[in-house]
């Protein structure tokens, strides 16, 4: 974080860099990390049933979210689920953080065991792989809102209603 901040107050990286890094970084990298982390696991320990429902459950997690978002704290709190204040609540309580964070506290966590953090990370990558598709089609969707798809200039950001 740091040096990447620094590297872009000096210019040495610019906008279009970072754009691109980013892009390399979820599209390239990070799958091919959760892929060979699944991959890995599977050939240690094989794949049983409760590993195998873990994408599965973390779409139902994110789905069970969204339904008490929408349905319960929004209205309670006077939130208009349409408004861009009630779809930016509603994908960030819906969706949480499934990212690198938790890969981070699991080898934070279990820092020594090594199996236990390769078990822990096969999980976390086992969830993201329901999280990752159901966040960018569903999320992005929720988040979006109704928009005209004749529009351009309306699919890549948030309309200031």
């Amino acid at each position: 974080g740091g040096i990447g901040a620094a590297c872009v107050k000096q210019q040495l990286l610019t906008p279009q860099t970072v754009r691109e890094l980013s892009k390399t970084t979820f599209s390239i990298l990070l799958p091919m990390f959760l892929g060979t982390s699944i991959f890995n696991s599977v050939k240690k320990y094989g794949l049983n049933k409760a590993q195998a429902m873990v994408p599965i459950m973390a779409i139902l997690q994110c789905g069970m979210l969204y339904l008490i978002t929408t349905n319960v704290s929004l209205p309670l709190f006077g939130v208009d689920s349409a408004s861009d204040d009630g779809r930016g609540i509603t994908v960030c309580s819906s969706f949480g953080n499934g990212g690198v964070v938790p890969v981070i506290f699991c080898e934070s966590l279990f820092r020594g065991k090594s199996e236990m953090v390769s078990k822990s990370i096969a999980y976390v990558s086992l969830y993201l792989t329901g999280w990752s598709p159901f966040f960018w089609g569903f999320g992005r969707y929720v988040l979006l809102g109704n928009v005209d798809k004749s529009d351009p200039t309306q699919d890549s950001h948030c309309s200031n209603r």
